[in-house]
């Protein structure tokens, strides 16, 4: 590689700020004045960049005098750190003043750290009010998406399943077909009464697997989203009320992928309102909405 060509990716380089490249560039070099110049910038050490800068001050080139400027200034700020300060205001005639001014601007100082500490206590109370305000807007906003998904899909598919709904009995005739809430009365399961004021509305859903194994269908919790915008409990299969007649057993209503497996859920829902979806909550998903059969 010819000089001339080297020289100009070295001063590509440390355009580029990549020292160690210069420096890789002039390794083989011989010390011209422009490789001395291009050397200086790029070390590191300052001793080595003084060192070079010597060399090149006692060289004839438009770089010398750059260089002498350089290492004559650095001599002169080693020599005042190394000298002690010729200035000690104690001893001056006018130390008392500047000692008072300088009271006064401890003062001001004391003052902004004041004011920082209050602001800061200000931008914490703050802080809190803007999250109670997201969190009234965040549960403003999960009500207005039910509300808007009241009319729901014919059928919720999610990863473990898909549910839908065959039947509904609104209300439960609960002399046919009595609820129970598991509760065990001399062996047997006690029949139950819905709360003063309420009905046990019953759905009756199809849920087809789609995981190896469905130990629990339909693996997702159920509830009802009602005309008044509030909802029932949600249950799972273990934990849901159920026919006296219709027991929850685990080993036969295990199911496999493919299979399809078809379950009452039981709910307690208020005489002044009505069932609008039944809601289907899947692990670690959004609720999804099951459109409402129209009751003859």
């Amino acid at each position: 590689m010819e000089m001339k060509e080297t020289l100009e990716k070295a001063n590509q380089a440390l355009l580029e700020g990549d020292r160690a490249g210069v420096l890789e560039y002039l390794h083989n070099e011989p010390d011209t004045p422009e490789v001395l110049w291009l050397r200086a910038q790029a070390v590191e050490l300052d001793e080595e960049r003084i060192h070079l800068l010597t060399l090149l001050a006692g060289e004839e080139s438009p770089y010398s005098q750059l260089a002498a400027t350089y290492v004559k200034r650095e001599k002169q700020f080693t020599k005042d750190l190394g000298e002690p300060p010729d200035y000690q205001f104690w001893k001056q005639p006018s130390w008392e003043r500047r000692f008072e001014k300088m009271k006064a601007y401890r003062l001001w100082v004391a003052g902004g750290f004041l004011l920082f500490f209050f602001g800061i206590l200000g931008g914490i109370a703050n802080n809190k009010y803007t999250a109670n305000f997201n969190s009234e807007v965040a549960t403003a906003q999960v009500q207005q998406t039910a509300q808007a998904q009241l009319t729901g899909k014919p059928y919720a598919p999610y990863p473990e399943g898909i549910v839908s709904i065959i039947d509904v009995e609104d209300p439960v005739d609960t002399l046919r077909r009595p609820v129970t809430f598991g509760e065990e009365v001399d062996e047997k399961l006690k029949p139950a009464e819905p709360a003063k004021g309420a009905r046990f509305v019953s759905v009756y859903i199809s849920f087809q697997c789609e995981m190896n194994t469905c130990s629990e269908p339909p693996e997702a919790a159920l509830g009802l989203l009602l005309a008044d915008g509030n909802y029932t409990s949600l249950y799972k299969y273990s934990s849901r009320p159920f026919f006296v007649d219709a027991p929850p057993n685990p080993d036969s209503d295990r199911i496999s992928k493919g299979q399809s497996i078809k379950l009452w859920f039981v709910f307690e829902v208020s005489r002044q309102t009505s069932p609008k979806s039944l809601i289907v909550s899947p692990p670690n998903l959004e609720p999804l909405f099951v459109t409402w059969p129209i009751l003859p």
